[in-house]
């Protein structure tokens, strides 16, 4: 009678491991089959639309705006790769169609993106602007991501990105062409911290303009204001360069041509 009362009560504990363990490896298989299953998708979309326009169809069913290069029109909603495609007039079967077709802004601000959602940023030489505004999974690991738009990023806003911290902000110096940085609202930032950061930013690249205030009434600044200065601030610098290398010019054809008289004279 002991023995069958043991046996009965190990009998559950056996039985609630096994359902456990069970439950992890389904799980596993589950997710191995989802991810699996969304590569294939992505490959398949990839070669009928190409990277831009699929791309730019994810990233709308997620809830954010695109912009391509040459459209002034931001797209919003769920729109799909077909629509997308007829709108831009490119034509699927012509490769020569898609080829000319470029995403040139994102706007993600508020949205659920993780760390797998960034996996087409490689693929786009010629994104200028990306907005994370207020998307609370924008970690380091997506700010490391973001590399792959050194040559070609010019505004980036990841205000409001409440697990960034010092150093998620580290690796931005790596991005070359960027001049207009949103850093508002980040809980895990201080603001003496923040000015710090300004400064070694300021250091590498020095067309760059940073803000990030604290305040949440004080107004934020105008991205074309902001666009119209940065661009006013290169024509002077071009122009002072122009005229440095016309004056140093002038004087080394003066120096040649008294160096050419004493020759002559000699």
């Amino acid at each position: 009678m002991n023995r069958l009362l043991r046996k009965s009560t190990k009998f559950p504990i056996i039985s609630e491991q096994f359902t456990v363990r069970r439950y992890v490896i389904l799980s596993d298989l589950l997710l191995e089959r989802t991810l699996f299953h969304a590569k294939q998708r992505d490959v398949e979309g990839i070669r009928v639309f190409g990277f831009q326009i699929y791309a730019a169809s994810v990233y709308l069913k997620l809830g954010g705006r695109v912009k391509f290069v040459g459209n002034d029109t931001w797209f919003q909603g769920p729109v799909g790769p077909w629509r997308l495609a007829n709108h831009l007039k490119a034509r699927v079967n012509r490769p020569e169609d898609r080829r000319r077709i470029f995403l040139e802004g994102i706007d993600l601000s508020g949205k659920d993106i993780s760390y797998r959602d960034l996996r087409f940023l490689s693929h786009m030489p010629m994104l200028q602007y990306l907005s994370f505004r207020g998307c609370r999974l924008i970690d380091s690991f997506c700010v490391d991501r973001l590399v792959c738009l050194r040559n070609s990023l010019t505004v980036l806003d990841l205000s409001e990105c409440k697990q960034l911290d010092v150093g998620s902000l580290t690796s931005l110096h790596k991005l070359h062409r960027l001049e207009i940085l949103y850093l508002e609202h980040l809980p895990l930032v201080k603001q003496s911290v923040l000015e710090k950061v300004n400064d070694k930013l300021l250091d590498c690249l020095p067309y760059l303009a940073v803000e990030y205030r604290t305040v949440l009434d004080e107004p934020r600044m105008l991205l074309s204001e902001t666009a119209v200065q940065l661009t006013q601030l290169r024509i002077n610098a071009s122009r002072a360069q122009n005229l440095l290398l016309d004056r140093q010019a002038e004087e080394d054809k003066e120096t040649q041509l008294e160096s050419d008289r004493e020759i002559k004279a000699s």
